[in-house]
């Protein structure tokens, strides 16, 4: 029983995360493209269909429908981002990012972030704890998370077209 409950809260957790992506203020700030982004950002083009995720240390299968019951996608369309999860979609936000970083940096509204592409594979990570907007601007080093960390890691393939 402790086991279903603490699904059920990650997975409303998770739902809270990508519901403040979709329709928080973040979608107010450009942030400035740099080095020699317009290579990942052309890669990062199309539709990505979550397959894990992690929030606060608590990771999820998001291919279960029993963890995560809607799929959660982000979609990169030219300059803007949009996050949805089954048909709840928002309005999307501008995005930058910096590929001369190590990790690579992507800016999500104000959220800073991290990102890895290979291929048809993508990790994106950023703090969306969101009533603790103080600590959107620190950026993270890595892709895992910690509990009460308040940072969002997510793994995504590629949607075949």
């Amino acid at each position: 029983m402790k086991r279903v409950a603490s699904v059920t809260v990650a997975v409303s957790v998770i739902a809270g995360v990508f519901a403040v992506a979709v329709s928080s203020g973040l979608c107010q700030e450009k942030t400035k493209e740099e080095g020699a982004g317009k290579n990942d950002r052309a890669s990062l083009q199309g539709v990505w269909v979550c397959t894990k995720v992690s929030f606060n240390g608590q990771a999820l299968d998001a291919t279960d429908k029993k963890q995560v019951p809607r799929p959660m996608t982000v979609t990169f369309d030219g300059e803007k981002i949009v996050f949805a999860q089954g048909e709840d979609k928002g309005p999307g936000t501008t995005y930058g990012i910096d590929q001369s970083k190590s990790p690579k940096a992507i800016d999500i509204g104000t959220a800073k972030g991290i990102y890895a592409i290979d291929g048809d594979s993508l990790k994106l990570k950023y703090f969306k704890e969101k009533d603790q907007d103080d600590k959107r601007n620190v950026r993270p080093t890595d892709f895992g998370t910690k509990e009460g960390d308040g940072f969002a890691s997510f793994e995504f393939k590629r949607q075949k077209q």
